[in-house]
């Protein structure tokens, strides 16, 4: 996505209510005010000081870390300036909360198989809910959506029996299931009541 710029009658506004940071030129983010009463992005005056700047970038007067302030109201009243979106032919208005949401999916990609715009296409469509694939067991052709209700159906799919906790040691093809469930119906009977006994023990 392209660095959001102002365009020119936007920037001399905030320019004029002194909106922007001297040291990057963009609307200052998360606002930090010095002992001159100078205001910088946080991460801008952070690097500054890391840097051994001990000086107002602005005015040049010493600064202390320690006796910055941070102005949550300045925050506010940034995050609900108004500003025009500069993408070619838009003309979205709104506050610059709205613009950082309305902006980037200028630049998203519409999927080819269910038309939504993503950031990340490749990682899309390894997911798009429009897109058929077949199950690996049985071969049947499924959309996205579907596969995980067909993985707890497909009669392909390897299962183990509900009462393998008890000790059944079965473990085939769902399809197979219904048989082994009536040839071994005494035996999970058994099962039960031997594990209801051990539950009465204690």
């Amino acid at each position: 996505m392209e660095k959001w710029t102002f365009n020119s009658e936007d920037r001399k506004r905030l320019e004029n209510l002194e909106y922007l940071c001297p040291i990057c030129h963009d609307l200052i983010q998360d606002p930090v005010e010095t002992e001159c009463s100078h205001l910088f992005c946080e991460t801008c005056l952070a690097t500054h000081v890391d840097k051994g700047g001990d000086k107002c970038p602005l005015c040049n007067v010493e600064i202390n870390a320690d006796e910055f302030s941070y102005p949550s109201f300045i925050k506010r009243k940034l995050q609900s300036i108004q500003v025009s979106c500069t993408y070619p032919e838009c003309t979205f208005k709104g506050s610059w909360k709205e613009i950082q949401i309305h902006y980037p999916p200028h630049f998203y990609t519409p999927c080819p198989f269910c038309q939504e715009k993503v950031q990340n296409i490749e990682r899309h469509v390894e997911q798009c809910p429009a897109i058929s694939r077949e199950c690996s067991k049985c071969n049947q052709t499924l959309l996205a959506s579907e596969q995980k209700q067909h993985k707890a159906e497909c009669l392909e799919e390897y299962v183990s029996c509900p009462f393998a906790p008890l000790g059944c040691p079965y473990l085939g093809f769902r399809k197979s299931f219904p048989e082994h469930w009536a040839d071994t119906l005494k035996h999970h009977t058994r099962m039960i009541q031997e594990a209801s006994l051990q539950l009465h023990k204690f």
